[in-house]
């Protein structure tokens, strides 16, 4: 009701940025009209002026209020801006005496109210089971996570990209099968409705890797969503990320140098 009493909406449609987290702290003091949004850290009052931080999927930036810029806005911007909202800002990019890059806000706008507060933030989550099965706050709470998140793209895309560059062609195969195979390994089974049979979640992309081979394909790939209805534990979940390749008139010793090859230009991912 707040919100709505200052003309805000507590979920906003859209809201335009012109920087990422990233581009804002590179930008020259004296720079205007820098529009960035993400989500409330951390804020600080100090009368009649306040320091905040704004996580985004880039990093984190300070922001400064103050009242003698923002007049109303600024008693506005306490009462309905908790930690957990998004917002978004416009403002001047200075550096602080601390040395600190920092958006000082002249506008600022509300995108999302979080309706439940984020854990604490010096022990963040510490509970295993918990951290697993509510992944987003462990993004929020542990930039270290969100970083292996990106790292994980940054080695898919150096896989493909590896892959194309030495002519595989990479096609997509069936999820639900007629019958489980590629791996020795237990499946999940459901039904098809429309033709009256059961059918399984794949195994392994294998035998339709091959099929491709067999008409005509010379190297193909996969990056294929598997599936085994088998034991969970920390590294071994009953959904995951398999990839297999293959190669027409190659023998194993061709795939060994080949893997080779393509784990030594891994090796080349800035850490």
């Amino acid at each position: 009701a707040e919100i709505h009493k200052i003309g805000e909406h507590p979920y906003a449609e859209r809201y335009e940025t012109t920087h990422s987290m990233e581009q804002a702290l590179k930008l020259d003091d004296g720079v205007k009209g820098v529009c960035v949004a993400g989500r409330v850290i951390a804020i600080r009052y100090f009368g009649k002026l306040a320091f905040g931080h704004l996580f985004g999927f880039s990093g984190k930036i300070q922001f400064a209020l103050q009242k003698n810029k923002l007049d109303e806005r600024f008693a506005q911007f306490k009462k309905v801006v908790d930690i957990g909202d998004f917002i978004g800002i416009e403002g001047e990019m200075m550096t602080t005496k601390t040395g600190e890059k920092t958006i000082d806000i002249s506008s600022w706008t509300f995108l999302s109210k979080s309706l439940r507060p984020l854990p604490e933030k010096f022990h963040g989550i510490t509970d295993p089971e918990l951290r697993l099965r509510r992944r987003y706050l462990d993004l929020i709470m542990s930039p270290d996570i969100m970083e292996r998140f990106k790292k994980r793209t940054q080695i898919i895309k150096a896989i493909r990209d590896y892959l194309d560059e030495n002519d595989f062609i990479e096609i997509e195969t069936p999820v639900l099968t007629n019958k489980a195979s590629g791996a020795l390994a237990r499946p999940f089974t459901t039904h098809n409705n429309a033709l009256d049979i059961d059918v399984y979640l794949r195994i392994a992309p294998e035998t339709y890797l091959k099929r491709a081979i067999a008409g005509g394909f010379e190297r193909v790939y996969e990056f294929a969503r598997s599936f085994r209805n088998e034991g969970v534990d920390a590294s071994h979940l009953p959904d995951f990320t398999l990839l297999e390749y293959y190669c027409a008139y190659w023998n194993y010793e061709d795939n060994m140098n080949f893997t080779e090859k393509l784990m030594k230009h891994q090796g080349r991912i800035p850490a």
